[in-house]
């Protein structure tokens, strides 16, 4: 019985000392009340629209804004011949002569805008080692003649600021004055897929719906996009 037991004890310390057997430690992290340890969740990085790091990413960026009379499309970021761009958020706020309520809707176009008149701000890349950006954002003065409709992604209600002195675009505000200026808006980063257009005939445009824009109307703006 003796030398049974000892067989036993010993086949169960070899089974231990078995590295794909042994016991995996979980590291432990504490609970919302302090005391209570639960197990670490893993740590995956990822950007607002669920997509990893990796891809070259740029960031569109304009202050002082005036618009033109009764606009619709505000500007359209256009899709790419040769990548797929994703849409991973639009910053925005605006002043105003007195604080307003104005309606912003995000329009995807199946045919572009044509016509108007419009500039293209530079894109700047994130990471010095990207290609230059093939997606290209199209700012509007002059109303242009509207391309297709694919359907509106969202509407949002927005509320213009009245400061005289209007704080610089997002991510880089003087201290205090993340929202001075009026409402900070942040559109298409909740969604749970990026909006993503592929090629050029594709494009998703801010759009104010020809209202009539209140007195002293400017806006600041960030566009952030990635290509793959």
């Amino acid at each position: 019985m003796k030398k049974l037991l000892a067989a036993i004890l010993t086949l169960a310390l070899a089974l231990l000392a078995t590295p794909a057997l042994a016991q995996v430690r979980m590291p432990m992290a504490r609970g919302t009340n302090g005391t209570t340890p639960v197990a670490a969740q893993p740590v995956v990085s990822l950007t607002k629209s669920g997509l990893g790091s990796g891809n070259a990413t740029y960031r569109v960026v304009g202050s002082a804004y005036t618009a033109y009379a009764t606009p619709t499309d505000l500007f359209c970021i256009s899709g790419s011949a040769t990548k797929t761009v994703a849409v991973v958020n639009i910053y925005a706020t605006m002043q105003s002569t007195a604080a307003t309520s104005v309606t912003l809707y995000g329009i995807r176009r199946s045919a572009p805008d044509t016509g108007g008149t419009s500039t293209n701000p530079a894109a700047v890349a994130l990471d010095s080692a990207d290609p230059a950006a093939t997606g290209v954002v199209t700012l509007y003065t002059a109303a242009p003649t509207l391309g297709t409709s694919a359907g509106t992604a969202f509407i949002i209600l927005g509320t213009t600021g009245t400061l005289a002195s209007f704080p610089a675009p997002y991510g880089i505000y003087p201290s205090g004055n993340l929202n001075a200026g009026g409402q900070q808006i942040s559109m298409v980063g909740d969604l749970r897929k990026p909006l993503t257009l592929h090629g050029t005939a594709e494009s998703f445009c801010l759009n104010f719906g020809g209202a009539a824009l209140p007195a002293g109307f400017t806006a600041n703006y960030v566009v952030e996009t990635i290509e793959y």
